[in-house]
C-alpha cells in the first residue's frame, strides 16, 4: 500500500511541475504552429494527423493561454508514466523508478512532459497500446480487441511514426496473425482510420508525399553521426549510454519483451538508416523509449555494480534537467543569441512587429512558426508565403492567401529590393516593404504536361503547362502592387539544393475562374551544362524567388 502511495504521490509531483511549468513558459514556435491547427479542426494537416489540435482544442477552450494549450498533452504526459509503471510490472523500487523517469531528458519535454506536441498524445496511447496487447495475447477477448482498434487508431491520429509501433509488433509476434481477432482489430481499425485517408485522398496524399519524397539532405556522414549523437543526450544526458546498452543487451522472456526488444531495435535500425538520406530528429525514435525503460529495469536493479553506477549519474542528471527547466522560464544563463530566441522575446518581439504593422495584415516569408506566433500573441491575421527556398506547410493550404489578396499588408521580405526598409528588433533587424496591394499565387498548381523532359544544351524548348486552381475564389492576375511573373528553376547538385532561376519572357497570365485550369505553352532556355536537373515552375515577382507552385520533373541534358 505504500508503495502504491509512493507513485502517486511521484505522479501528483510530476503533474503540478509540469503545469507550472506549462503556465509560466513562453510557447514555443512549432505549439503556436499546432495551436493554429486547432483554430481550424480538420481530419489532417500538412505536417501530421489531427490529434493534438483536438487536444489544445479542448483545452484552450478553458484556459486562452500557454497553459490552456498544453492543458491535455500535460496531463496525458502524467498518464504515460504511469501506464510505463504497469508496463515495468509495478516496481517494488518505487524510488529507483521516479529516478529512472527523472534522470531521462526527453522525458521533461516531449515524452510525458508539458509541451503541446504530437509525440505526447503518440506516446501516451502507445503505451496504452502495449498494456492492452499484453492482455490480448495472454486472453483472446472481444473487449481487448476493441480496445487495441482503438489505441492503434489514436495512434494514428497521433502521429505517423507509431505505423511502426504495429509493424514491429507483429513482426515480433507472427503468431498473432493466424488470430481471426486479429484481422477484425485491423478491420476497426481501417474504418475508424478512414476519414483522414479521405482526407488525404482530397489533398493528394501531400502529407505522405513530403515525408517520404520531399525531405532530402546530402550530408549524410554527419547526419549519421549526430543521430547517434543525439539518442545518448536525449536518453540521459549522463545515463543514457548505460540505458541503451542495458536495454539492448537484455534477454527476452516470453512473446511480450520480444515485441518489446523488435521495437527498440526496429526504431533504432529504422532511424539510423533514415539518417543515410535525411536529417533525423532526436525525438523521433520516441516511441522505442518505452520497451527501453521496460527492458533495462530487470538488468538495473538485477545488478548491485551498475545499480550503484546508475545512482550516481542519475543524481548527478537532476541538476543538469533542473537547470534546463529553469532556463525554460527566466533567461539567466549565456546561451548564443540563436538558442536565446527559441525560448525568449518571442511576445517582445511579436508586439514589436504587431506596432510596425498597425491595423495591418502581416505577410511572413518562409516561415509558418512566425504568422502562428503572431495570431497567438495578438489575435491578428497573419500569413506566409513560401518560395523555393524552404517547404511546404499548412498555410500552403488554408485560404489566407485569396482573403489578403489586394490588402495593404506589411510584407517581411527577405530578399534585398530597393524600396525595403528596415526595422530593429530584439532579435535582430526586420526587412519589410508595405505592400499596398498584396497578390501571391502560390495556391495556383503549375504541371508540366511533356511526356518526357529531354534536350540538348544551351536551346530554346517548348514547355506545355496546365495552370490549374484549384481554390474556391476566381484568381485574377491584374491590380496587382507588384505584378508577378513566371519562372522556370532549374535544380541540380546532391539533394537538389542548388538551383537557378529564369525569368520567363513574353508569358502573359490568364485569369483562372474557381475550380478551373487552362493549358498553353511556354519557351525555356535549357542550361549550356550536360546533366540531371529536376525542372519547376513558379509565379514570383520583382522582389521575391519563385514560389512553390509545381513539382518537381526529372530532366536530362544530354551531351552533343
Amino acid at each position: 500500500m505504500k508503495k502504491n502511495l509512493h507513485i502517486w504521490y511521484f505522479l501528483a509531483g510530476w503533474l503540478v511541475l509540469n503545469l507550472l511549468q506549462a503556465y509560466f513558459t513562453e510557447i514555443t514556435e512549432d505549439e503556436a504552429y499546432y495551436w493554429m491547427y486547432s483554430r481550424y479542426l480538420d481530419w489532417g494537416y500538412f505536417d501530421h494527423p489531427p490529434m493534438i489540435a483536438l487536444l489544445i482544442r479542448a483545452g484552450y477552450a478553458i484556459f486562452q493561454n500557454e497553459l490552456g494549450v498544453r492543458l491535455l498533452p500535460t496531463l496525458m504526459g502524467t498518464g504515460t508514466i504511469y501506464l510505463i509503471y504497469l508496463l515495468a510490472g509495478r516496481p517494488e523500487n518505487v524510488r529507483l523508478f521516479m529516478l529512472l523517469i527523472f534522470s531521462i531528458i526527453l522525458m521533461h519535454f516531449r515524452l510525458a512532459g508539458y509541451l503541446a506536441i504530437p509525440d505526447i498524445p503518440m506516446l501516451f496511447f502507445t503505451a496504452l497500446f502495449f498494456l492492452i496487447y499484453r492482455y490480448y495475447i495472454e486472453e483472446d477477448r472481444f473487449i481487448w480487441v476493441i480496445l487495441l482498434a482503438l489505441a492503434i487508431t489514436a495512434m494514428f491520429y497521433s502521429k505517423y511514426h507509431s505505423s511502426l509501433v504495429v509493424f514491429f509488433t507483429v513482426l515480433g509476434n507472427l503468431k498473432v496473425l493466424s488470430r481471426r481477432s486479429f484481422w477484425l482489430i485491423a478491420v476497426l481499425t481501417v474504418i475508424l482510420y478512414l476519414p483522414h485517408v479521405f482526407w488525404q485522398i482530397d489533398h493528394d496524399f501531400i502529407t505522405f508525399r513530403y515525408h517520404l519524397i520531399g525531405r532530402n539532405d546530402p550530408e549524410v556522414i554527419k547526419q549519421f553521426y549526430d543521430f547517434f549523437l543525439n539518442q545518448i543526450v536525449v536518453t540521459g544526458p549522463l545515463v543514457g549510454v548505460l540505458l541503451i546498452y542495458l536495454s539492448f543487451t537484455s534477454k527476452t522472456e516470453g512473446s511480450f519483451e520480444r515485441v518489446m526488444k523488435f521495437n527498440l531495435i526496429g526504431f533504432f535500425s529504422f532511424f539510423m538508416l533514415s539518417s543515410l538520406k535525411d536529417h533525423v530528429e532526436p525525438h523521433w525514435t520516441a516511441a522505442a523509449f518505452i520497451p527501453m525503460i521496460v527492458l533495462s529495469w530487470p538488468k538495473l536493479t538485477g545488478s548491485t555494480r551498475l545499480l550503484k553506477w546508475f545512482r550516481i549519474l542519475a543524481i548527478a542528471s537532476i541538476p543538469i534537467v533542473l537547470i534546463c527547466r529553469a532556463y525554460l522560464v527566466t533567461d539567466f544563463l549565456p546561451v548564443p543569441a540563436h538558442v536565446k530566441k527559441l525560448f525568449h522575446g518571442k511576445e517582445k518581439w511579436v508586439t514589436q512587429v504587431a506596432q510596425l504593422a498597425g491595423n495591418r495584415p502581416v505577410v511572413f516569408t518562409n516561415k509558418y512558426q512566425f504568422p502562428s506566433l503572431y495570431t497567438f500573441y495578438t489575435g491578428r491575421s497573419a500569413h506566409t508565403r513560401t518560395n523555393i527556398d524552404y517547404r511546404n506547410n499548412q498555410f500552403d493550404l488554408w485560404d489566407f492567401e485569396e482573403q489578403l489578396t489586394g490588402k495593404e499588408v506589411l510584407y517581411i521580405v527577405h530578399q534585398k529590393y530597393p524600396a525595403m526598409d528596415s526595422v530593429r528588433t530584439i532579435h535582430g533587424n526586420l526587412k519589410y516593404i508595405i505592400d499596398t496591394s498584396f497578390c501571391s499565387f502560390n495556391r495556383i498548381k503549375i504541371k508540366i504536361l511533356n511526356s518526357e523532359l529531354v534536350f540538348r544544351p544551351d536551346t530554346m524548348v517548348n514547355i506545355q503547362l496546365e495552370f490549374i486552381n484549384a481554390t474556391g475564389k476566381d484568381i485574377s492576375f491584374t491590380n496587382c502592387s507588384h505584378p508577378p511573373r513566371l519562372f522556370n528553376v532549374y535544380f541540380y547538385g546532391k539533394g537538389s539544393y542548388e538551383y537557378r532561376y529564369y525569368y520567363v519572357r513574353g508569358f502573359d497570365f490568364a485569369d483562372i475562374p474557381a475550380g478551373s485550369s487552362y493549358i498553353t505553352d511556354v519557351q525555356i532556355h535549357t542550361p549550356g551544362t550536360p546533366g540531371k536537373y529536376q525542372l519547376v515552375f513558379g509565379i514570383g515577382t520583382d522582389f521575391d524567388l519563385p514560389g512553390t507552385n509545381g513539382q518537381k520533373r526529372k530532366m536530362l541534358i544530354q551531351g552533343n
